[in-house]
């Protein structure tokens, strides 16, 4: 997928999990609730390494600069010239504009795999998707 090899999930098959393939029908809308639920969590757990460990920014501009996709790869490339407290803010955003970030956030490798299927697990029980 273009854009998206080192996007939140870092691979296909974490994209599989979530239920992102191109063939798929329409899922129902709490299905969508669960997955922006999913994401927010990572989302959540990735900012938190972010500041605890302040060069793993880094990572993310790495990670866009590997990016096939221009119009992404630019957005993101002013999204991280920017301070990290702004974007922070707006990845965790509970809004339509934070939940579009999510989407394609940069922040494959900031998280341990055992913590993203730690989360991945856990989401099942997120109230947030209800």
């Amino acid at each position: 997928m273009e854009g998206r090899e080192n996007g939140l999930f870092g691979s296909d098959e974490s994209n599989r999990l979530l239920g992102d393939t191109e063939n798929s029908p329409p899922m129902p809308v709490r299905y969508h609730k669960h997955i922006d639920a999913r994401i927010l969590r990572l989302v959540e757990a990735a900012v938190h390494e972010i500041d605890a460990s302040p060069a793993l920014f880094e990572r993310m501009r790495g990670n866009v600069s590997r990016w096939s996709d221009p119009v992404k790869k630019r957005r993101w490339e002013r999204l991280l010239d920017g301070p990290w407290a702004r974007l922070r803010e707006q990845l965790l955003s509970e809004s339509e504009t934070g939940a579009a970030l999510r989407q394609d956030a940069p922040l494959g490798g900031i998280l341990s795999p055992a913590e993203r299927n730690r989360i991945m697990r856990q989401s099942a029980d997120d109230p947030r998707a209800a």
